[in-house]
């Protein structure tokens, strides 16, 4: 099933699948394996003729001497070799897009990868690891699981949804979030006091899909936040000047200033009340305002 099926009604042009830069990356990549992969096919052919001109009394002789040689492990990093160059491509428009993407086909052929190089790898088997494998099948893939849409569609559709199990307790029926005036304040926080920093604001759903919210709400991109660097933290570290203070942000932005509190709320200030119902009914799903 695509990521996002349900949203079939939207198509992108064939010539809008990739960008040049995306285009740029997979061909950089397929020459370096297909370079890597020629040389482990040598060191096969190598091995597999040695293997081949073994004779029936050789082997009853020399069948666990070092004289009988190895396969040097080529089979296990070709494997790799596949493997990674496959999931490479997988990441690369996951790391670039900020998209979840479901690897089941490449799942499938990894098993049958590590199935074949099980044993130990005779001709046939050798030439069905070796077998050159190129990016498009996988783009394609990785495209049919947009639903039409395209990867910033995709992404900020699943920002979204990211945003939303942070806001809303679904076991419990229960939004963590609320909207007051130009304020949206989120209620169910947890913050500690630590023995090497001054507070840590333990990071939660909501404090995982933040950072990359507000710089899809402000900048229309994920970006890193300036001057925000506690936002990417393991956890979210604060000095006894910034918690419980108002942390201003730039003139003109419709986020204005940001608030952590000691007990775990933290408060979202925005230019107008609109801003604030605006955002917490797009970016958080929330049906109360």
């Amino acid at each position: 099933m695509s990521i996002l099926g349900k949203f079939n009604d939207f198509v992108i042009g064939e010539e809008n699948r990739i960008s040049a830069e995306d285009k740029a990356f997979l061909e950089k990549s397929q020459q370096h394996y297909e370079k890597a992969l020629l040389y482990y096919s040598r060191i096969s052919a190598l091995y597999q003729e040695e293997r081949e001109s073994y004779t029936k009394d050789f082997l009853d002789d020399y069948h666990y001497s070092v004289f009988k040689v190895d396969d040097c492990n080529v089979y296990k990093k070709i494997s790799s070799l596949q493997d990674e160059y496959i999931s490479s491509i997988y990441s690369y428009f996951e790391r670039t897009y900020k998209v979840n993407i479901e690897r089941i086909k490449l799942d499938s052929f990894r098993e049958d990868y590590q199935q074949i190089s099980r044993y130990d790898v005779n001709k046939d088997r050798a030439a069905k690891l070796l077998a050159k494998q190129h990016y498009q099948p996988f783009v394609d893939d990785i495209i049919s699981q947009l639903g039409g849409l395209d990867f910033t569609g995709v992404a900020t559709l699943q920002l979204k949804e990211k945003m939303k199990k942070g806001c809303y307790n679904s076991y419990r029926d229960q939004w963590n979030i609320e909207v007051k005036n130009n304020v949206l304040k989120y209620t169910d926080g947890y913050v500690s006091k630590e023995w090497y920093s001054d507070y840590r604001v333990h990071r939660d759903k909501f404090f995982e899909a933040l950072p990359d919210v507000i710089s899809m709400y402000l900048y229309g991109k994920v970006q890193k936040l300036i001057g925000c660097d506690y936002f990417y933290g393991y956890n979210i570290e604060l000095s006894e000047d910034q918690i419980g203070t108002w942390l201003q942000w730039s003139n003109g932005l419709k986020i204005t200033a940001i608030k952590f509190y000691k007990n775990g709320r933290f408060d979202m200030k925005f230019a107008t009340p609109e801003d604030a119902r605006d955002f917490a009914r797009t970016w958080c799903g929330y049906t109360l305002v």
